[in-house]
């Protein structure tokens, strides 16, 4: 998204079929905007929107889409050291980024020096706007859960939610989230962290070419 063409082409196809569904939702929840918060970014068209085998749930907007300077988008195309390490993770598993949505726990961008781990509220806040995205996902195979918060609000949303999932055979995979705050630690552990990410993402490539 570094690159302003490319930022104005998605910007050009926000209403593209696979992703029109998608940004209906995101426009209702920015309708509806509170005080202390920003917008929900958009899915980009280079995503794979209501056609998406794989959903990436994160935490919350960082800088690079949701900030006042950021892209308005949720993409690995940001300009972020998560989303750069997002791509490489894709990429060596070899899934194409048509293949995937990302989303995040708490949908709303939050100013910076607020950033961090979601509180409860915020985590309970995100379940409504995550059941009404599954709803639209119908080929969707495998959810890859970026770290705590995005843990906790799939917890949340089975127990609120149980019939969102039923039926759905889906693939729930629990790993690392992509942040450089996450993956500021010394090695081999750096190392082995990026081998969790990576073997989230075979995983939920292989998930998603079953039939």
């Amino acid at each position: 998204m570094a690159d302003p063409a490319f930022r104005a082409e998605m910007h050009r196809r926000r209403d593209d079929p696979h992703v029109a569904p998608v940004t209906a939702l995101v426009d209702e929840l920015n309708s509806r905007l509170r005080e202390g918060r920003g917008p929900v970014p958009l899915a980009p068209a280079h995503h794979g929107g209501v056609d998406a085998r794989v959903l990436a749930l994160l935490s919350n907007p960082g800088p690079a889409g949701g900030g006042p300077r950021g892209s308005g988008f949720v993409s690995v195309e940001n300009a972020a050291p998560s989303s750069a390490r997002l791509a490489a993770a894709l990429e060596a598993a070899g899934l194409p980024q048509g293949a995937v949505l990302l989303w995040n726990a708490f949908p709303w961008s939050v100013h910076e020096t607020r950033r961090g781990s979601l509180t409860a509220a915020m985590r309970q806040e995100g379940v409504e706007p995550l059941r009404r995205l599954l709803a639209l996902l119908p080929r969707l195979r495998a959810v890859v859960l970026h770290g705590r918060d995005a843990e906790d609000s799939w917890a949340r949303l089975l127990r609120a939610h149980p019939g969102a999932v039923t039926g759905r055979d889906l693939a729930v995979i629990a790993t690392w989230h992509p942040s450089a705050q996450v993956f500021a630690v010394p090695e081999p552990l750096r190392a082995e962290r990026e081998r969790h990410l990576r073997t989230a993402y075979v995983q939920a490539r292989r998930r998603a070419d079953r039939p």
